[in-house]
């Protein structure tokens, strides 16, 4: 500690900076001043720009996948009651191999999730598949520490359900975290209304309502996942009225959170030239805003042909797109969707029969052992201590040090007195059967 507070002031950041988050949870009890400088928005910025680039003492093993899911079980106590059991976990970004499970800071129940990531945060939002209960909760589970948001202000003037969908971004410009949230009727609706969106802001814990005016041709699709880059939020959506072009049925829509402006990025064409009119969902690779493109038809029935696609520039013209990469597959994944690409190549891929796995295009094979489940969501996470200020301490899902010692010591003793114990009874025994032989 002497030895440290000789050091200049930058060069301390500097080394704090590159320690793991669970070793800079320890350095805040050392002393007042380290506490200080690590809960500072610019350490905070600084260890996240040095973990981001590999450049910490862990190097990649802070970047993950988060990973959710839920099993369906009949309640022990009462078999008539369905409830969902969700778990939730973090997951090696190389091998998808499981590293640390999580637990949830409030109660899911039979509600469903969706999910946003950014800078090691993650936006739920829980909702009902119906109606107007729902809740956005911010969570870095990193340090354990979460946020229940305020309800927005806004509400359609209507009885009829509603789909939310959210977002979350962060805005260099004034060190904030702003959470966008688009609410619109239901496809059930005979009449189509523009989307109501608010905007979350940490810095003021308050939401204010977007009043600029855009002609929306376009519906969110219900279970849309999202991708936060570039200080936007983007989803895919489909277009509300059919025009006969080369344009498809869908497109991107994203919200640049600075400037707090709605737009749209046209989609690219698949390999054969033609719209894209099957499965499509968005992503983040290498910093930059992706798309993956189901190339099959029913001239290619048995095989697979995904397409992933990233944007190279924001100027809403085809050319921008760039081809990362091509997969075929054999006919036994046809009927399976990628969800996230590992760093080594491998894809996580998800089937409707509830089956979460791991394969290697090129050999064609199962490369890690399978989930089974339901709603698997799988989303970047790199660790942070973003939300170590405004953020309340989550359940814990770890027995402490002290603990384990205790838990250690009492077993210990336990096992000794046992020993001890049978010691004396086998002495005992023998004795007895001597004496009576």
């Amino acid at each position: 500690m002497s030895q440290l507070g000789s050091l200049p002031q930058e060069t301390v950041v500097d080394i704090l900076a590159r320690l793991s988050i669970t070793s800079l949870g320890r350095c805040r009890c050392v002393c007042k001043s380290w506490h200080s400088l690590i809960v500072d928005p610019f350490f905070i910025n600084k260890q996240l720009c040095v973990n981001r680039h590999g450049c910490s003492i862990d190097g990649d093993r802070n970047h993950y996948f988060f990973l959710h899911y839920s099993i369906f079980q009949r309640d022990c106590r009462n078999s008539s009651e369905p409830y969902f059991y969700s778990f939730h976990s973090l997951h090696c970004s190389e091998t998808f191999e499981e590293c640390k499970r999580l637990q949830f800071p409030t109660d899911i129940g039979g509600f469903s999730i969706k999910i946003s990531s950014c800078n090691g945060v993650l936006c739920l939002l829980r909702c009902h598949d119906i109606g107007y209960s729902y809740a956005i909760i911010l969570w870095n589970p990193s340090i354990n520490k979460f946020k229940i948001l305020p309800k927005p202000n806004g509400q359609f003037e209507t009885s009829s359900p509603i789909d939310v969908s959210v977002g979350i971004g962060f805005v260099p410009r004034t060190n904030d975290y702003k959470v966008v949230c688009l609410m619109s009727l239901t496809r059930n609706s005979d009449v189509f209304f523009s989307p109501h969106i608010e905007i979350y802001s940490l810095s003021t814990d308050s939401w204010t309502t977007w009043t600029s005016t855009y002609d929306v041709q376009w519906r969110l699709y219900r279970r849309t996942t999202d991708a936060s880059v570039n200080g936007a939020v983007h989803w895919t959506a489909t277009k509300t009225t059919w025009c006969d072009d080369d344009d498809g049925s869908q497109l991107i829509v994203s919200f640049h959170l600075a400037d707090e402006v709605l737009g749209e990025i046209c989609l690219p064409k698949c390999h054969c030239g033609r719209p894209n009119r099957n499965y499509g969902f968005i992503s983040v690779i290498h910093e930059k805003l992706a798309f993956t493109i189901d190339c099959g038809d029913e001239d290619l029935f048995y095989q697979k042909v995904w397409e992933i696609w990233v944007l190279e520039d924001y100027n809403n013209s085809r050319e921008s797109w760039t081809r990362f990469r091509t997969i075929t597959m054999g006919p036994s994944f046809r009927n399976m969707v990628p969800v996230q690409f590992l760093n080594n190549g491998e894809v996580v891929v998800c089937s409707g029969m509830g089956r979460l796995i791991v394969i290697d295009p090129n050999t064609q094979q199962i490369v890690a052992k399978e989930l089974r489940g339901s709603g698997f969501i799988v989303v970047n996470y790199t660790q942070s201590l973003v939300l170590v200020n405004e953020g309340t301490d989550g359940p814990s899902t770890e027995m402490s040090s002290f603990a384990k010692e205790l838990k250690e010591f009492v077993l210990g003793k336990c096992v000794a007195t046992l020993r001890k114990f049978s010691g004396r009874m086998h002495r005992y025994i023998t004795q007895n059967s001597i004496e009576h032989g």
